[in-house]
């Protein structure tokens, strides 16, 4: 079976080079995010909707590669590789936000949201989170037109708080979600996508 990967975005970071976004294949990068989704910096706050961890707290690959297989056919969610200079180092996922109800009386509707993890523990606690994301942030602006970007991260991740405050999002709500305990950020974009 051949896959496709395409490119959906590149930006340059000062001091570290490009940093490229690219779609997500199940086949290629089922294996990366599985391990990923078990390191121990990530188990406790990311999680996968409507899949099981197994009895020793871990996704297996193939729910992983199903769970890709199925998201990445979704014509409202974008499933993404981050790469720094071609090598592999963070997941993300694009989404209307119309996909999380909860959202909808906090936000507006035409919004867009985001989700990563930085799987590859070498690049976490380095000072890289904030540029990844207004990296992300350009993307998503740029492809999809969004004018505003929301994300939801549990609010026991104080790092990626900090990340997106210096991504230039501001706090707006905390609030349940299905699971996790979410501080609701937002970055309105406007139409200049900057």
């Amino acid at each position: 079976m051949t896959s496709v990967t395409l490119r959906y975005h590149d930006a340059w970071i000062d001091g570290l080079g490009c940093f490229r976004l690219r779609s997500v294949s199940a086949p290629t990068d089922g294996t990366q995010l599985t391990s990923w989704l078990n390191a121990t910096h990530v188990r406790s706050l990311y999680h996968l909707d409507g899949f099981s961890r197994d009895d020793d707290g871990r996704y297996g690959r193939d729910d992983v590669s199903c769970y890709l297989s199925v998201i990445s056919r979704s014509p409202s969610v974008r499933a993404l590789i981050g790469e720094v200079e071609g090598t592999p180092v963070s997941y993300w996922e694009f989404y209307q936000v119309t996909e999380i109800p909860e959202l909808l009386s906090h936000v507006p509707s035409s919004s867009w949201g985001v989700h990563v993890l930085v799987g590859d523990v070498s690049w976490t606690g380095r000072g890289w989170g904030g540029s990844f994301i207004r990296a992300a942030v350009d993307a998503v602006c740029y492809r999809e037109g969004a004018q505003a970007v929301v994300s939801e991260p549990n609010i026991m991740n104080t790092r990626a708080v900090r990340a997106f405050e210096s991504a230039g999002f501001v706090r707006v709500v905390e609030m349940d979600l299905p699971s996790k305990r979410a501080q609701i950020m937002i970055k309105h974009t406007g139409s200049s996508c900057t």
